[in-house]
């Protein structure tokens, strides 16, 4: 189970602090929150790469793969729980929220 404590923000570098804290509006996430963020939208941010990444799987006590939906191929969806179920399509709405909000920033940043 993941933490609601606030995520350790210290033990990052200032540019690190920054797109996090940007990430959230300003205020300091909780572990849960961080952990939420996909890998792929958070490489995706400037001043983080797979390095801190990792120290943010470390930090927050998950795996890389929590963070990463599985693939169709890797995952039997009849195998699953109701519960895993719900945090798989919770992830994917996670996901797709922050590829939606990537796209309107890019798009405002064209116009």
């Amino acid at each position: 189970m993941l933490s609601d404590a606030p995520f350790p923000l210290d033990q990052f570098s200032a540019i690190v602090r920054t797109a996090i804290l940007k990430e959230f509006g300003g205020r300091c996430p909780t572990i849960r929150e961080v952990a939420r963020i996909p890998d792929t939208y958070w490489l995706s941010t400037p001043g983080i790469g797979s390095s801190t990444v990792e120290k943010i799987h470390s930090l927050a006590k998950v795996s890389p793969q929590r963070t990463r939906p599985p693939s169709p191929d890797q995952l039997s969806y009849a195998e699953l729980t109701d519960a895993e179920l719900l945090d798989h399509l919770e992830a994917l709405r996670d996901e797709l929220d922050h590829i939606r909000d990537a796209l309107k920033i890019r798009m405002a940043k064209q116009a």
